[in-house]
């Protein structure tokens, strides 16, 4: 029987937990939360409670066949990005050290920063521009460059949305002005394809690899809530940026300081490379589902 363990098994984890539980694995989530034990082991998980920041906590966790660092900030939301990505994906190398077939690590395409021309691809040289993408840009070189490199995954993922995650949806509802920019490019994955494409590219692919998790369509901000606005029956969306300065008072002004994110990634190497049928293809498709499940907040 196969062995995973799963570092950080939040949103994108439990879903790849799943996936695997359903293939007959023996599954290991690693949660820093207490609260978070009991509906993970509903869900049919091992469950051990440790912090990727404390060396001692992880003495506890079993071996595995394969392991996940998928860790995210909640829970650490105190803590520098470069800690949490960097330092806390150390300790777990050096917890497993020699004891693991393959890593996969969760990283983002923030990694690029902004390219306004043309499409990027895995051979597109990184830019991170936040620190957030800076920390994952350097969890991605120590895994790499560490004795772990033969055995290692990297998986790029875009702004990951589905079930109970989309991004300033109350504000949406509320009818409240978006703190964003209209004009910036969305790069969006469906967690249930984020979950596939890991569980595919591990099972099928020969690391060291990098592959960029996206649905291949990127959209503007403003054709995303357009389109949820219309599949919830809500009036269409306002934009801090585009309102007159009286009216942003009660409303952050990040969409008026910072240039709109613009890069197209492409998802070519997951589809064709690895054969990949996304569920999803595009965000028209992921919203409507999830609209149709039925909604909530």
């Amino acid at each position: 029987m196969h062995k995973a363990v799963i570092v950080g098994c939040g949103y994108v984890g439990s879903y790849v937990g799943r996936l695997w539980l359903k293939k007959g694995y023996c599954v290991c989530a690693v949660t820093s939360s207490p609260e978070r034990v009991a509906p993970l082991e509903a869900q049919g998980f091992e469950v051990v409670v440790a912090d990727v920041l404390d060396p001692t906590s992880l003495e506890r966790l079993p071996g595995g066949d394969v392991i996940l660092y998928s860790v995210g900030p909640t829970g650490h939301r105190d803590v520098p990005r470069w800690r949490l990505y960097k330092e806390g994906l150390d300790n777990i190398l050096t917890r497993f050290r020699h004891t693991t077939s393959q890593i996969g690590l969760v990283s983002s395409t923030g990694v690029y920063g902004n390219h306004p021309e043309g499409w990027i691809d895995e051979q597109t040289p990184r830019n991170p521009q936040r620190d957030s993408a800076r920390a994952l840009a350097a969890a991605e070189d120590l895994l790499l460059e560490s004795s772990w490199g033969d055995r290692a995954y990297i998986f790029r993922l875009g702004g990951v949305y589905g079930p109970g995650r989309i991004p300033l949806v109350s504000q949406l509802v509320q009818g409240q002005p978006l703190p964003t920019s209209p004009d910036a490019m969305l790069n969006l994955i469906h967690v249930e394809d984020a979950a596939t494409a890991i569980d595919l590219v591990i099972s099928r692919g020969q690391p060291p690899c990098i592959v960029n998790v996206v649905d291949g369509f990127p959209v503007s901000r403003r054709d995303f809530y357009n389109e949820l606005s219309r599949l919830l029956q809500v009036a269409s969306p306002r934009f801090a940026e585009s309102l007159p300065a009286f009216e942003t008072d009660q409303v952050s002004n990040a969409a008026r300081r910072h240039s709109p994110v613009t890069k197209r990634v492409s998802n070519q190497l997951l589809v064709k490379g690895f054969g990949m049928s996304l569920r999803y293809p595009d965000y028209r498709s992921g919203l409507a589902e999830i609209v149709r499940q039925g909604f909530s907040q």
